[in-house]
């Protein structure tokens, strides 16, 4: 394969060939609409087909020649008898980025980065509020959790690690309370304790919008894995007597969804974070739903 290069000058323009690692001069005789037609030192004509071309570039004479070699192969340059005798002064001809090696500098990072990549830890305090199911939202009040999170950089504005996150919801005993003697029409006192519910949520995670934690930074969330929801058991007193309730333990899948705000303080490598998701596991029968609301710091631990 023949890897072709385009360079005008001022008074004249000719075409570079990198052929058998050596580069050859040649004029441009005509240019049609799918190759070269040029001419060599010999004076010989050559028909060179744009396929042979991976991009052309006219560049003015105080430009340097080595700004305008696109190369479709992979190449080493060739050693001149310019290079031989002028060690200090020889022609390194540098190959311009293409639009792959744009996309890896700005979104992907490169081994050398990804072999020495930063690493993160969130830890978090905040609000639990139920969603559903009904008897969810009806019996037990707004819990509280606690998080942390582990996480590495995977592009230049992606993170990916792994969250554990327990929470926790009060049952609302004097609601219950009320609702028991109700339905057993009596006056007789109805005392309820215990009832907690506890779910405990171990993720896979995403963040994608976190480029530095130097910036104020907008970010989405996007998690997934493991679920589990239990109960203490509940004790109902009435007339010195006491019988207690216990609830079975689940298992379940569970996918998070969820936006979140950086705010850097004082240029320091702790910003303050504030997030806001949406939890749904899908336990047996009825999906279990809730909304996280979280206040954190996020640590570098390079």
């Amino acid at each position: 394969m023949t890897s072709t290069y385009a360079y005008s000058e001022f008074t004249a323009t000719h075409v570079f060939i990198l052929k058998n690692n050596e580069i050859h001069m040649v004029n441009l005789v005509e240019t049609t609409s799918t190759s070269f037609i040029v001419e060599t030192s010999s004076g010989d004509t050559l028909n060179v087909s744009f396929e042979d071309i991976d991009e052309i570039k006219k560049i003015s004479e105080k430009d340097s020649i080595s700004d305008s070699i696109s190369v479709k192969e992979s190449i080493k340059p060739p050693v001149t008898s310019r290079t031989k005798t002028h060690e200090t002064d020889k022609i390194s001809p540098t190959y311009p980025k293409t639009d792959r090696d744009e996309f890896v500098e700005s979104n992907l990072l490169t081994d050398e980065v990804l072999d020495q990549r930063v690493k993160y830890m969130k830890i978090a305090l905040g609000f639990v509020l139920p969603a559903a199911p009904e008897e969810f939202t009806d019996y037990w009040k707004t819990g509280y959790n606690f998080s942390v999170e582990l996480s590495s950089r995977i592009t230049r504005s992606t993170l990916f690690g792994a969250e554990i996150c327990y929470s926790a919801f009060a049952l609302d005993a004097s609601k219950l309370e009320r609702e028991l003697m109700r339905e057993l029409d009596t006056n007789i006192p109805i005392i309820i304790s215990g009832g907690t519910a506890k779910i405990l949520t171990a993720m896979f995670m995403f963040k994608s919008g976190i480029k530095d934690l130097k910036t104020p930074s907008l970010y989405f969330n996007a998690g997934f894995g493991y679920f589990r929801l239990s109960y203490y058991d509940v004790t109902l007193s009435a007339n010195s007597q006491s019988e207690i309730v216990s609830f079975s333990n689940e298992d379940a899948f569970t996918i998070f969804p969820g936006i979140g705000f950086s705010i850097p303080l004082n240029e320091s490598n702790q910003p303050l974070v504030i997030e806001l998701g949406y939890i749904l596991g899908f336990t047996e029968g009825d999906v279990t739903n809730y909304f996280p609301i979280r206040l954190g710091f996020m640590f570098d631990l390079k």
